[in-house]
Parts: C-alpha cells; sequence; structure tokens
C-alpha cells in the first residue's frame, strides 16, 4: 500500500491515469462504494462511476455515521 501512496513521489513526472468508470455495477452500487471507501483517510482521491442507471426502491441503504463496523 505505501508503494501506491508514495509512486507521485518517486516518480514526479509520471502521469496519474485514474480507472474510475465501473462497468459491472450500477450507479447505486457505485454510490455506497464511495461512501464506505470516503472513510480511508489514506488514500487516493477518486470517485466511482457507472454510465449504467441508477437503480431505485432496492431497500438497500448506507450507514450515514462514520466508525460504523458492519457484520458478514
Amino acid at each position: 500500500m505505501r508503494n501506491l501512496l508514495e509512486f507521485e513521489r518517486a516518480f514526479p513526472d509520471a502521469a496519474m491515469i485514474v480507472l474510475d468508470q465501473n462497468y459491472r455495477s450500477s450507479q447505486t452500487i457505485l454510490d455506497a462504494a464511495n461512501a464506505v471507501i470516503g472513510n480511508n483517510l489514506v488514500r487516493q482521491e477518486k470517485d466511482l462511476w457507472s454510465a449504467l442507471a441508477k437503480v431505485t426502491g432496492s431497500g438497500a441503504t448506507v450507514p450515514a455515521t462514520t466508525g460504523t463496523k458492519l457484520r458478514s
């Protein structure tokens, strides 16, 4: 993980290409993933997005509070 985070410092002339489009999941799923991933403060910034339609009425919710552990 440290190698990824220090990449820009180690290779200042390199171009960073962010792969943020997801071709499999709907935007609803990616919105939930972005909410969870956003809690990780030690990461490169990016927002996942999809050209697939946003799904409504799925009943899935994302906790609004941080620090909540999810059970599997």
